[in-house]
């Protein structure tokens, strides 16, 4: 019942905007502008779903190793410290979230579509859109706490995935409604390309043991165990990440770079 009503709640959120601009006469631009709203809403979500995670199942691969340049005086010093994974992932999602907002910004006041987008109407897709996210929260909140820490990290990565995703919707959005004036059933079509994004991350990805033969085939016998090497290193990290944590941090594969002079 679980996977049933994840896809409910997927179909829910992305008819959101299809019924808006069908039915409720929404402006184009007021759902481009909704699809940004409901990543930076996803991304908050997900955060805390982390957070929690971390806290309720102190698994290790919530806690990295990083490197910290720190410069006092002229004087530069190097020190190993404890991040966290969800650190890095609203950071990394944030950045290209920021990056969204100006290009969208920057593309509507080229093409002049500001005025047509809606606030009224805004706050109706945002209702409906949050309601559905937390929805999606509250299922996943009941077994948290014996979810292993692939999961999460899965989750994540569909995540940021997904915000590249509708960058290139909206992008393709403005593009075709504003450049080629083509019609509302533009519009549904990047509803369609989204809601095959948003599905496809529920499924188990194609991850096999072996090269495929066609591979092996085409870049010779060393890819295939190139390949094994790989799986082999993976799966030891995954096993890793899934201790609990006890003062040791996974590797180090990060580092930051900080600036106080003083």
């Amino acid at each position: 019942m679980n996977w049933l009503a994840r896809l409910s709640l997927l179909i829910g959120l992305n008819a959101v905007p299809v019924v808006g601009v069908v039915r409720a006469g929404w402006t184009n631009a007021t759902a481009l502008v909704l699809y940004w709203c409901e990543t930076m809403i996803l991304v908050l979500l997900v955060t805390i779903r982390i957070h929690l995670h971390r806290r309720w199942t102190k698994k290790r691969g919530h806690y990295c190793e990083m490197l910290v340049k720190t410069t006092r005086n002229g004087l530069t010093k190097t020190e190993r410290r404890i991040g966290h994974f969800g650190t890095s992932f609203i950071a990394l999602a944030l950045m290209f979230a920021i990056g969204q907002a100006i290009f969208l910004s920057f593309i509507l006041r080229q093409g002049q579509l500001v005025d047509k987008v809606s606030l009224t109407q805004l706050r109706q897709g945002l209702a409906a859109t949050a309601v559905f996210l937390c929805l999606g929260l509250f299922i996943d909140l009941a077994g948290l706490r014996e979810r292993p820490f692939a999961w999460i990290r899965d989750m994540s990565n569909a995540v940021l995935w997904r915000v590249f995703a509708v960058q290139i919707i909206i992008i393709a959005g403005v593009i075709g409604s504003s450049w080629f004036g083509l019609p509302r059933t533009t519009l549904i079509t990047f509803v369609v390309l989204k809601l095959y994004t948003d599905a496809t991350s529920q499924l188990r990805q194609y991850d096999p043991a072996e090269a495929p033969a066609w591979m092996g085939h085409l870049f010779g016998d060393g890819f295939g165990r190139y390949w094994r090497a790989v799986k082999h290193d993976d799966q030891l990290r995954g096993a890793a990440e899934e201790e609990i944590f006890e003062g040791r941090p996974m590797p180090l594969e990060k580092t930051l770079i900080r600036r106080t002079d003083r």
